[in-house]
């Protein structure tokens, strides 16, 4: 005989109706608890990417730019970069890159070692209300280089041309970066 029921029995409390009280009580917790977190308000890409836009009108010798990322990634990124006007279009060169393990993140990066496998070139608007973006070019280039986590040293990238953008996709853009990845976590850098 359980006392604790016979005592809810005998002070007028109905039994069943406080099991069914407690197990929506423990529903509507569990669903407060287990509420998904809201969408990030834009998207990833149009929050790290930089704005300038490249281009190079009537430079079909080529225009010399600069690229780096900021100081806030697990890796430091400066370029220089080639743009040249081809007509319809125009190319990028990457020219020479150094990454290092950026110091002031080292405790962050979370990985032994970092192993470098893509650097991109991206040209993309927002789409809607910013939480997706409309790709207008996004083209990658195979690479291969290695970072220890514990590295001091920097390694060097170079001659890697992407092909053409065409000059009426960089009309319609907001966005244009360059990423580089290392097993899949980006790394974006821009033009300054």
């Amino acid at each position: 005989m359980n006392l604790r029921r016979v005592g809810l029995a005998l002070w007028g409390y109905d039994i069943r109706a406080l099991r069914r009280t407690t197990a929506r009580s423990l529903l509507l917790f569990m669903a407060l608890l287990c509420t998904p977190a809201p969408a990030q308000e834009k998207s990833y890409w149009l929050v790290n990417s930089g704005t300038v836009i490249g281009s190079c009108p009537g430079r079909a010798g080529g225009e010399p730019l600069r690229a780096a990322n900021g100081g806030n990634q697990w890796v430091l990124i400066t370029a220089t970069v080639t743009c040249r006007d081809v007509g319809d279009g125009y190319t990028f060169s990457v020219d020479y890159m150094s990454v290092q393990i950026n110091p002031s993140a080292r405790a962050r990066v979370e990985r032994d070692v970092l192993n470098f496998d893509w650097v991109a070139l991206a040209v993309f608007q927002p789409h809607g209300n910013g939480q997706t973006i409309n790709w207008l070019y996004d083209e990658a280039l195979p690479v291969k280089g290695q970072l220890e986590k514990t590295s001091r040293e920097k390694i060097y990238f170079g001659n890697l041309t992407f092909p053409k953008v065409s000059k009426a996709e960089i009309a319609k853009a907001s966005n244009f970066t360059f990423y580089m990845t290392a097993q899949g976590v980006p790394f974006v850098f821009g033009l300054r």
